[in-house]
């Protein structure tokens, strides 16, 4: 049963939550069209260091600060209980789970094996192939710090995304619509970027438009975009499985770091061949986010995590937020 106030508060974020979005797109768009025109030319300091890396990027880094508020008022509304409601242990009493080096174990090897079977698909089709990027050493040595990378790479998104995120929208929608829109936000925020030549010569307003058209048409100018947002969120999806199962994030963060590693290396290893035309349910990139059998294997994982995994006890932090 849902307590005094769930219903109120899930609404508010369901509505209020798109609305601060939305204000935060149209107006870091319109700060780095702002940017844009105090530093174009620039060539010293920092007008020059943002006008070699241009624009679009600043926009992205106004869209993050302008998020963090955005991200507490709904966490707030959520009833999110603070840095020990954030995953990473069940009990909490506890900061870390005991059971968590099992877990990122377990995870690396899911993430290893699925990733795997993508990426051998894709050297036997022969849309990627065999080219080490330097000495194997150097390969060597670049791998093994990936896995640290990695891993961090995955420690903190998994702990906002899934650890935060699905966990206190799971306490007021339930798992399914938390899995699917924390998933779905999961996989549209690595696509919704403005390219650099929005950036033109026009006034702050003509730019902001150009700008805000760019960002939102972005999928457009990507290849393969509907099997790569299909498989990204479908990587969200099978994340949240794992936490909604294990109740704590260790198992995502193990699988996300093997994927963000297992790209990593097929493409210091091989290079698309781009004179061919990619099989779609093979795909060319190296993360595999481009290939249908990526997203057979994702449905299958999901299916098997769902039935498969022992569910653990909820947390009764968790109960009682």
């Amino acid at each position: 049963m849902r307590k005094p106030g769930e219903w109120s508060a899930a609404w508010r974020i369901a509505v209020g939550a798109p609305l601060m979005l939305a204000f935060i797109l149209v107006a870091s768009a319109w700060l780095s069209a702002l940017v844009h025109g105090m530093v174009v030319g620039a060539e010293e300091g920092l007008a020059g260091f943002v006008a070699d890396k241009g624009a679009h990027k600043a926009m992205r880094r106004f869209m993050m600060l302008m998020g963090i508020p955005v991200a507490v008022w709904v966490l707030r509304t959520a009833g999110w209980g603070g840095v020990r409601d954030i995953g990473w242990s069940r009990d909490p009493a506890r900061r870390m789970d005991p059971g968590w080096p099992r877990d990122v174990a377990m995870g690396w090897v899911i993430g290893v094996v699925s990733l795997a079977a993508t990426a051998m698909a894709a050297a036997a089709a022969g849309t990627r192939t065999y080219s080490p990027d330097g000495l194997w050493w150097a390969i060597a040595a670049g791998a093994l710090l990936s896995i640290l990378s990695a891993t961090l790479i995955a420690v903190l998104e998994e702990t906002l995304v899934r650890g935060v995120l699905y966990r206190v929208l799971e306490r007021l929608w339930r798992a399914a619509p938390a899995a699917l829109v924390s998933s779905l936000l999961f996989a549209g925020l690595h696509f919704l970027k403005a390219s650099p030549d929005s950036y033109g010569d026009g006034g702050v307003l003509a730019q902001t438009g150009a700008v805000l058209w760019s960002a939102l048409t972005a999928p457009a100018r990507v290849d393969q975009f509907w099997w790569r947002f299909a498989n990204l969120t479908l990587m969200g999806i099978v994340l949240c499985i794992f936490v909604a199962r294990t109740r704590t994030v260790w198992l995502a963060v193990g699988a996300h770091a093997a994927w963000v590693w297992m790209g990593r290396l097929n493409e210091s290893l091989t290079s698309r061949v781009r004179d061919l035309d990619p099989n779609p349910w093979i795909g060319a990139r190296s993360d595999g986010t481009d290939a249908g059998l990526t997203t057979l294997v994702l449905v299958l994982l999901a299916v098997a995590a769902w039935r498969l995994l022992p569910a653990r006890d909820r947390a009764p932090a968790a109960e009682n937020a």
